[in-house]
């Protein structure tokens, strides 16, 4: 990781990653919906071979293949311009806002064992979060 990436992941400087970038589309679109680049420790570098690399998280592949345990994950959701080495993939104009998640996953030895960044370019994206509480009946019993 050279200093920009460093700075961006959150990561010691020549920290030596493996690098995939996809983009991902939604039904039949032709449009990107986000470009997404995963950051792997470079041990982790088979999960392109697994069976289902193209249809599941590269995180539950690394779990699968690796008997490597998610002890922890964080979630950052932040905005900026998309990147200009992004502009063509994901089909934008220059200074096109985008959402970017990031997610850090840690794992069995508490080590991060990978970074996941997805730009999302503006009205491409939409985040939506429900909590319910469940509600606790209260006996007679309890009452008194």
């Amino acid at each position: 990781a050279d200093q920009s990436i460093a700075d961006e992941i959150h990561c010691p400087v020549n920290m030596e990653w493996f690098r995939i970038v996809s983009l991902r589309y939604q039904n039949q679109s032709t449009i990107p919906l986000c470009l997404t680049t995963y950051y792997i420790l470079p041990k982790y570098a088979g999960v392109v071979k697994h069976k289902k690399h193209l249809s599941i998280p590269i995180s539950e592949q690394i779990v699968e293949m690796f008997d490597e345990v998610i002890q922890r994950a964080k979630v950052e959701v932040y905005s900026q311009q998309v990147p200009k080495e992004y502009i063509k993939q994901l089909r934008v104009k220059e200074h096109t806002s985008a959402l970017v998640v990031m997610r850090s996953y840690v794992g069995m030895d508490q080590e991060v064992f990978q970074i996941t960044t997805s730009h999302h370019p503006d009205e491409r994206y939409r985040y939506s979060f429900e909590l319910i509480r469940e509600q606790k009946t209260i006996t007679n019993r309890q009452k008194k």
